[in-house]
């Protein structure tokens, strides 16, 4: 993975912060560093809701899906399912 300068960022706003936005321009490595601090430096579940049975749950019960959350978890692809905001 290339190295991105806001991973020290993120990992010390994830110390006392219990909701880190990451956004920004599209292919970018966003969904990559995702993917890699959830296997590698803060462990969490990772969900995308470019998969379509998470998409699905999201979707037609975004509460249920957030109460069911393992914590810590990570969300990509959250603009797919706004409700969950």
């Amino acid at each position: 993975m290339i190295y991105r300068n806001i991973t020290p960022k993120i990992l010390e706003a994830l110390q006392d912060t219990p909701v880190i936005f990451l956004n920004g321009a599209r292919q970018t490595g966003k969904s990559t560093l995702a993917q890699w601090l959830a296997k590698e430096k803060y462990p969490a579940k990772y969900f995308t809701f470019d998969d379509v049975t998470t998409f699905v749950a999201a979707k037609e019960s975004p509460v249920d899906f957030i109460k069911n959350l393992q914590t810590p978890a990570i969300i990509d692809e959250v603009q797919r399912v706004p409700e969950v905001f």
